[in-house]
């Protein structure tokens, strides 16, 4: 039974960290997004883990749980569609950060430098 309390209680701890992804994808909030995925996979491999023991639940718990991972999947199924401005967003974080890399080796470890010409967008 304590394995029931705890699988519900990471269940739930999933369906909140699932909900604010859903609010950072509304925000486009690419770091906010990333962190609560990355505390989903946590909790997934605990789940995993109680999951592995094979306790037995009774069917009231089993139908509680399936209710919970139906919230969970509901609130997927929202943040997929709006994913792909997130997506943009990160490509265009990752052109930046190629391009200081470049400026950043171009000139050694200064923090701030002049641009060179090479650099000059004017025509």
């Amino acid at each position: 039974m304590n394995d029931h309390v705890d699988k519900k209680q990471l269940l739930l701890s999933m369906k909140e960290e699932t909900s604010a992804q859903l609010h950072a994808v509304h925000a486009e909030n690419v770091d906010e997004f990333l962190h609560r995925v990355e505390k989903c996979e946590r909790i997934t491999k605990l789940i995993d883990q109680l999951d592995s023991m094979g306790n037995k639940s009774e069917p009231a718990e089993e139908k509680e749980i399936k209710h919970i991972i139906k919230d969970i999947l509901e609130l997927r199924e929202q943040i997929t569609p709006l994913l792909e401005p997130l997506r943009e967003k990160l490509r265009q974080r990752s052109v930046i950060e190629r391009k200081q890399t470049i400026i950043h080796q171009g000139y050694g470890e200064e923090d701030t430098y002049h641009p060179s010409i090479f650099f000059d967008k004017k025509n």
